[in-house]
């Protein structure tokens, strides 16, 4: 019961006064509710409160909110154990990163062998990259693989690697099967699907150079606009 209150209490802090009375209250109960999980799973707060913010500025309908908050619940655990199991210590950017790769439909296990390979400092780089070349319709596998040979050669590759699928793509089209591959996204998940055009910088949270990434200690998105949070699926 305590723990409870106190997540509610977590939940009306990103919640403005005035809205506060409109926020039905099975809402805030299931929002508190997915806080109180990841919370008790020793992951921040703010990984999950910053879902519920963002839907509060969209004037998104507090039951919506609700489902975000909940999906983004399920997706943080499910990374927390991926990297458990790859035997990795997480930081708060990989959590953020890692929940975003699986709430778009890239396998927790695919996101386990990435963050395993990867560096602390690079690791939600990589976990970014994985999620962005699966967003373009390349196979799960093949992007972990391309990630692993890209780390090898340094940061700057590694980040260069959207740009350089995005640019193969449009010489010669999507792959065969784009999306259909193993912990792919599901069928009409994303907006990037086929890729950005061709010449197209890397994605946005990916740093341009090797120098950038070590500059921000392998954040995937360096100091973002409020706490962390999941794709924008509100």
């Amino acid at each position: 019961m305590v723990r409870r209150i106190l997540g509610t209490a977590l939940v009306l802090a990103v919640v403005p006064l005035a809205l506060e009375a409109q926020v039905p209250e099975q809402a805030q109960a299931r929002m508190a509710a997915a806080v109180e999980r990841v919370t008790e799973r020793g992951m921040p707060a703010s990984l999950v409160r910053s879902k519920i913010a963002e839907g509060q500025a969209k004037g998104v309908p507090a039951e919506r909110i609700a489902q975000a908050a909940e999906r983004r619940a399920d997706a943080l655990i499910r990374a927390q154990d991926a990297f458990a199991r790859a035997g990795v210590q997480p930081r708060e950017a990989d959590y953020a990163a890692g929940a975003d790769a699986i709430g778009r439909g890239v396998s927790a296990a695919v996101v386990g062998d990435v963050a395993r390979s990867a560096t602390p400092e690079t690791r939600a780089v990589a976990i970014t990259v994985l999620d962005q070349l699966v967003g373009m319709g390349i196979p799960a596998n093949e992007a972990r693989d391309r990630i692993r040979a890209a780390g090898a050669a340094g940061p700057e590759a590694l980040a260069n690697l959207p740009a350089q699928a995005a640019a193969a793509m449009g010489r010669r089209g999507p792959p065969q099967g784009a999306g259909q591959g193993q912990g792919g996204p599901p069928e009409g998940a994303g907006r990037g699907q086929g890729g950005p055009p061709a010449g197209a910088g890397p994605p946005a949270g990916v740093p341009a150079s090797g120098g950038e990434a070590r500059g921000r200690g392998g954040d995937r998105r360096g100091p973002p606009t409020g706490a962390p949070g999941g794709p924008p699926n509100l």
